[in-house]
């Protein structure tokens, strides 16, 4: 086994890639070409050129690293699905996230079912985090969870 747990997974590639510099100077359908050769999988109805660059430069690393890169994405899927999704955080009810917004600063208590904040019961954070700033955004890093980064 490698260090990354995959195991030796070099074979013989039968297909020869543009290397990444020159994906930039091929046409879409060039590269979807070389995509379909190289086996890379399915074909979004509207796959751009960014698309099969992405894919191609991925699969020509892998190639140059030794590997065959249909195999080691599918065993990069099976490794993905095998781990799950990482636990949620827990907090414990009563616990208060304080966060200073354009010079106001909010207040909010994590309850058994939910959270509050101005006296009012809320479901999620993103909902206080809306009412706050007036956008969607993502609740728990806006109120410094997740470790996300604050803006404001």
């Amino acid at each position: 086994m490698n260090r990354a747990g995959f195991g030796v997974m070099k074979s013989i590639i039968k297909v020869t890639l543009p290397t990444v510099e020159q994906l930039e100077y091929l046409s879409r359908q060039e590269l979807r070409e070389h995509f379909i050769q190289a086996g890379l999988g399915h074909i979004p109805r509207n796959a751009s050129r960014g698309f099969f660059k992405g894919h191609l430069a991925w699969a020509a690393q892998a190639i140059e690293a030794g590997y065959d890169p249909v195999s080691f994405r599918k065993n990069l899927v099976k490794k993905a699905q095998q781990a799950g999704r990482p636990a949620a955080p827990i907090y414990k009810p009563g616990t208060r996230l304080i966060r200073e917004w354009q010079g106001v600063t909010h207040e909010v208590t994590i309850e058994e079912k939910g959270f509050v904040w101005n006296g009012l019961r809320y479901r999620s954070l993103s909902r206080i985090a809306q009412e706050i700033i007036g956008t969607k955004w993502l609740g728990p890093r806006f109120l410094g969870l997740n470790g996300g980064n604050q803006q404001g």
